[in-house]
C-alpha cells in the first residue's frame, strides 16, 4: 500500500468496533496532549472523559482480555508448522502474555469509579450538554485549573488516567495483529460497486483508495457478506454521488 492511499476501515462485530474508538481515543488523547495551553488541556480532558465513559458502560477489561487469550491460543499451534519464523512467533506470544497479565491486574472498577468519584468531571460532563457550557462563566472551577500550572494540570491527568496506559497497549497490540492478518489485494468494483460473499469470517474490512481522487466508500457489512458503493465528493460543499464507472481499490479482509 502506498502512502499516498487513505485508508477506510469497517468492523463487522461491536467489540472490534469498541477498539477502533478506544484506539481513536487515546490517539486523540496523545496529540492533544502536546499542547499544554489551556485550549489544549480543554481537548484533553474532554477526551479522557470521552474514554471513561467508554470504560463505564462496557466490561472492557474481560473483552480485551479475551480477545487477547483467544489471540494467543490461536498462535501457539503454528510452532509446529514448517516455515514459520520462530522468533517471530515467540515476540508475539510474548507480547500477548505479558499484556494479558497487565490487564489482569487492573481494576477495571477502579476505572469506571474515576468519573463517578470527581465531582470536577461530572460538572464537566453535565454541561458539556450545553453548547458553550463549559465556558468560564458556568465553570469557574474548571477555568481555574486550565489556567494553573502545566505541571499541576498533567499531574492529574496522570492520575485520572491510571491503568487506562495499559488498556491503551492492549488495543494497539490487538489492532496491531488484527490488520497484520491479511495482506493488501487489488481489487475491481464494475460500475462503482462491489459485493463480498464466502464463507470465510472476518473481522474488519480495510480499503484503500488514492488520496486524490476524492471517493470515499459506503460500506454495508455482515459477517460474510458486505457491499461497498464507491462515492465521490469533490469539496465538503458539494454533494456526493455515486460513481457508475470501474473502481479499482485495495482490499484487505482481517481476521483472528
Amino acid at each position: 500500500m502506498s502512502d499516498t492511499d487513505i485508508v477506510f476501515e469497517q468492523p463487522v462485530s461491536e467489540r472490534v468496533r469498541t477498539m477502533l474508538r478506544l484506539e481513536h481515543l487515546f490517539a486523540q488523547l496523545d496529540h492533544h496532549r502536546q499542547d499544554e495551553s489551556p485550549w489544549g488541556m480543554r481537548a484533553s480532558i474532554v477526551t479522557l472523559i470521552d474514554i471513561l465513559s467508554l470504560f463505564s458502560r462496557n466490561d472492557l477489561k474481560t473483552e480485551i482480555s479475551r480477545e487477547l487469550g483467544e489471540r494467543r491460543q490461536a498462535l501457539l499451534p503454528l510452532r509446529d508448522r514448517p516455515g514459520v519464523d520462530e522468533g517471530l512467533l515467540d515476540e508475539a506470544l510474548g507480547q500477548l502474555e505479558s499484556t494479558i497479565s497487565d490487564i489482569q491486574g487492573c481494576s477495571s472498577q477502579r476505572i469506571s469509579q474515576t468519573l463517578k468519584d470527581s465531582d470536577f468531571l461530572l460538572a464537566i460532563i453535565n454541561r458539556s450538554t450545553i453548547p458553550g457550557g463549559t465556558c468560564h462563566i458556568d465553570l469557574p472551577q474548571f477555568h481555574r485549573w486550565l489556567e494553573a500550572s502545566p505541571t499541576t494540570s498533567s499531574n492529574d491527568m496522570d492520575s485520572w488516567l491510571g491503568n487506562l496506559r495499559i488498556f491503551e497497549n492492549a488495543v494497539a497490540l490487538y489492532m496491531r495483529l488484527l490488520r497484520q492478518s491479511s495482506h493488501w489485494k487489488d481489487t475491481d468494483a464494475v460500475d462503482g460497486m462491489y459485493v463480498h460473499s464466502g464463507q470465510d469470517k472476518y473481522h474488519l474490512i480495510r480499503l484503500a483508495l488514492p488520496r486524490g481522487r476524492h471517493l470515499y466508500p459506503e460500506i454495508s457489512a455482515g459477517r460474510q457478506r458486505f457491499s461497498v458503493r464507491f462515492m465521490q465528493q469533490d469539496s465538503a460543499r458539494s454533494a456526493a454521488v455515486h460513481q457508475t464507472h470501474p473502481i479499482r481499490f485495495k482490499l484487505s479482509l482481517c481476521s483472528l
